[in-house]
């Protein structure tokens, strides 16, 4: 990313109290008069797309030929104002901050005070998992013993930080290894979300069946928490949404009883509480799913800070709004779905520099659909369009296969003869490529094939109940079943039957 996109999406990205905080921390930089850059930051935060010439003709006191250098240094003077704000929020800037005044005490010889620090240090790693620090906490002390007031206990003293020592590292090659498996399957979900085989289903089992006999209590705190999600979201994907919803619960009450770790870690701890709405959804479980999704909404009574953290509050907008549009979809209740709309809308414009492609992408299927529902279908073409223009293809991909299909069906409803035979072959070479050409594929392209074709109200209703009959015996097959989920495919079937 060049520097342009990168500083103003840092500029966008920053809270009330963030900017305030720089304003205070850049003046101290000031002498006399505004200078160039606190005006850049004041120009850039005022504009809501990046215009350089605009800035260029309304304020001459920037110059072309510096903006470079300006746009440079402005980001690295926020960037340091951020890290002054955040400096004492984080745990591991704290323990940093300690190892820092070790060192410092160290060389001037003070022992006694060095042990102090050093001891507070270890109490927050150990309090708040943060146990890849501890090796160099673990080598400080092991300074300070050799330089210590009394040399007889030097022998024993190291023999017990050279055990600790060994404990650690094998903790951490734990927490390692499960943060691996926790990955793999993070990046499996990623590229796929649903199994379609059953060599999907055995590969993915493969990633799991190294830790089977893993035991949660036994582990370190964060090597437990991958393990966990890593279940969790191999059960889903193996639709065993009871046992997924198992180990999220779980997964929650290892954050619960550890309160610190909560209230340091309120990403994660989301993390949990979305991966457990998604399998009650999944199980058509609707109401557990809005209980859980009102924890996620109210997390600022649990967790005061996260109020005050424009990033978690992005991640509040998405792991709420998303699920909540879903549950309305599957149930079919397109007004109170579309009722969300104005919320979403406003959410996605305030926090679309934090939103990744992930979501965005989630995001516009959705409200697609709420469009398509609510027979809106010019603005349900207008969001499902947005899709194959500002997304990555390589990802997603079962939703990607969804989107297109959809696309099939909104065009039948506007009736854009001219593009519904490129649209369909178009469809069939992406499913192709991506190797996701299942039964249910070939079933649904080459119905609309035909539906496309036909010239009669009455061939239209035998086509649709002809495709109505095959998808009713494809839904016995557990791994096409996902694929009939479109935009309520079988809904809107029944619905041109019955015109």
């Amino acid at each position: 990313m060049n520097t342009t996109n990168s500083l103003f999406n840092l500029i966008k990205s920053l809270s009330g109290s963030e900017k305030r905080h720089f304003s205070i921390f850049a003046s101290r930089h000031i002498i006399g008069k505004e200078n160039s850059y606190l005006l850049l930051f004041k120009l850039l935060d005022k504009q809501k797309e990046y215009d350089e010439e605009s800035i260029l003709r309304s304020e001459k006191r920037i110059k072309k030929e510096l903006i470079h250098n300006l746009k440079a240094y402005l980001q690295e003077l926020i960037l340091r104002s951020l890290e002054q704000f955040y400096s004492k929020g984080s745990v591991e800037n704290e323990i940093y901050r300690l190892i820092h005044q070790v060192e410092i005490l160290h060389q001037k010889g003070l022992h006694s005070m060095c042990k102090k620090k050093l001891l507070k240090a270890k109490i927050l790693a150990y309090d708040y998992g943060k146990l890849k620090i501890l090796p160099v906490l673990l080598q400080w002390q092991l300074q300070i013993i050799e330089n210590g007031p009394d040399p007889d206990k030097i022998e024993t003293e190291v023999a017990s930080v050279l055990d600790e020592q060994k404990k650690i590292q094998e903790k951490i090659r734990l927490i390692n290894e499960l943060e691996t498996l926790r990955i793999r399957m993070d990046y499996w979900r990623l590229q796929h979300q649903e199994v379609r085989n059953k060599k999907e289903s055995d590969r993915i089992r493969k990633f799991i069946l190294n830790y089977r006999h893993a035991k949660e209590k036994a582990l370190p705190f964060y090597a437990a928490q991958s393990y966990l999600r890593a279940l969790g979201i191999y059960y889903m994907a193996v639709k065993q949404f009871k046992s997924s919803q198992l180990f999220f619960k779980k997964n929650l009450a290892l954050f619960d009883s550890n309160p610190k770790i909560r209230a340091e870690q309120p990403n994660l701890y989301m993390g949990c509480l979305n991966n457990l709405v998604i399998a009650y959804i999944s199980d058509g479980n609707f109401s557990a799913a809005e209980n859980t999704l009102a924890l996620i909404k109210n997390l600022a009574v649990l967790i005061p800070q996260v109020s005050k953290s424009v990033k978690i509050q992005s991640r509040i907008f998405r792991s709420y709004y998303s699920p909540l549009l879903v549950i309305y979809l599957q149930k079919g209740d397109f007004e109170k779905a579309a009722n969300q709309l104005s919320g979403i809308l406003n959410g996605l414009n305030k926090y679309r520099p934090l939103l990744n492609e992930k979501f965005l992408t989630a995001f516009y299927y959705n409200i697609s659909h709420v469009y398509f529902g609510n027979k809106d279908y010019k603005n349900s073409l207008k969001w499902i369009t947005k899709i194959f223009n500002e997304s990555s293809q390589d990802f997603q991909i079962e939703l990607h296969r969804s989107s297109r299909i959809a696309l099939l069906m909104i065009l039948f409803e506007i009736g854009n003869d001219p593009l519904h035979s490129y649209f369909l072959k178009s469809t069939q070479n992406f499913i192709i490529k991506k190797g996701i050409y299942g039964r249910a594929e070939k079933l649904i392209l080459g119905s609309f094939e035909r539906i496309y074709k036909a010239n009669s109200r009455k061939q239209l209703k035998l086509l649709f109940s002809e495709l109505k009959k095959k998808l009713q015996e494809l839904k016995k097959h557990p791994y096409e079943k996902d694929a009939l989920t479109v935009f309520n495919l079988e809904s809107w079937i029944d619905s041109k039957i019955e015109d």
